[in-house]
């Protein structure tokens, strides 16, 4: 009777284990698709929710939980994209210092690294202008200069219609 009490006893043991094994996994489970859901609060029903979502946003929105996808992108936040969108790296260029950009502003690293790669230039006063909203010109020229770089068929802006208007 005894043996009988400690297999029944070993088996209630044994379903516990497995009940709370399964709870611990659905709660991980909710946990992981929560998190993939909340990636940006702002996003739900953009024309581009699923590409920034993947994306992460690319790291333009610096942390934040909004990504402000309706907003106009600032030509810091440009950088950030490129560099982390096309996954680049500093390599053994020397980029050069804006006098506007200090070391510890959020962008400053990605500036440096495009800088480094010939993908963005200043304008011309020492300054790069991070904060200024910027223009469908300089953002065109980037992303040629960036696609260039990378050896991409640029190709792919043709489907813009006004892509032979853009300086390189």
């Amino acid at each position: 009777k005894k043996d009988a009490t400690k297999v029944e006893a070993k088996k209630d043991a044994k379903e516990e284990v497995k009940k709370e094994a399964k709870e611990e996994a659905k709660k991980e489970d909710t946990k992981k698709e929560e998190a993939k859901e909340e990636v940006f609060k702002d996003i739900k029903g953009n024309w581009a929710e699923k590409l920034i979502a993947e994306s992460k946003g690319y790291g333009i929105a610096n942390e934040s939980k909004e990504f402000q996808p309706e907003k106009a992108i600032t030509r810091g936040e440009f950088a950030v994209g490129l560099v982390q969108g096309l996954n680049l790296g500093l390599g053994q260029r020397q980029s050069k210092d804006f006098k506007d950009v200090k070391d510890t502003d959020w962008y400053a690293a990605d500036i440096n690294i495009a800088t480094a790669h010939e993908i963005i230039f200043g304008r011309g006063d020492g300054n790069f202008d991070p904060n200024a909203t910027i223009t469908r010109q300089e953002a065109f020229s980037m992303l040629a200069r960036a696609l260039d770089k990378q050896k991409a068929d640029l190709a792919v802006l043709d489907q813009f219609k006004d892509n032979k208007e853009i300086d390189s």
